[in-house]
C-alpha cells in the first residue's frame, strides 16, 4: 500500500462520521508520526489498538563489513524502534 492510498482508504472509512476531508488526514497522519517520534526518543511505548505497538529495542555492538570495501568495522551498540504485533491481528492473519 502506498502512503496515497492509505490516505485515500482512512478518508473513505472516516468520511461517513466526519465528512471527506484528505488535508484533516494528512495532518493526522503527520502528527502522529510526530507523536511516535517524540514518544520513542523518550523510550516510551506507541500503541496501535487492534494491531500492536511501536518499542525502542536495544541493539548490542557487533562486527560488521564494510559492503564497498569488505574490510571489517564495528558497529556500535544503539537504539532502533520496532514494532510489536499485537494479538487481534496475529489471529487475523491465522486464518
Amino acid at each position: 500500500m502506498t502512503k496515497a492510498e492509505l490516505i485515500n482508504k482512512l478518508n473513505q472509512k472516516l468520511s461517513a462520521t466526519y465528512g471527506s476531508n484528505i488535508n484533516r488526514v494528512i495532518d493526522t497522519l503527520h502528527a502522529l508520526g510526530e507523536i511516535a517520534t517524540e514518544t520513542l526518543k523518550t523510550g516510551g511505548e506507541v500503541p496501535f489498538p487492534a494491531l500492536g505497538k511501536l518499542v525502542v529495542a536495544q541493539t548490542a555492538a557487533r562486527a560488521g563489513r564494510n559492503p564497498a570495501t569488505g574490510a571489517a568495522i564495528q558497529i556500535p551498540a544503539g537504539r532502533r524502534a520496532s514494532f510489536k504485533v499485537g494479538a487481534p491481528l496475529k489471529e487475523a492473519l491465522k486464518g
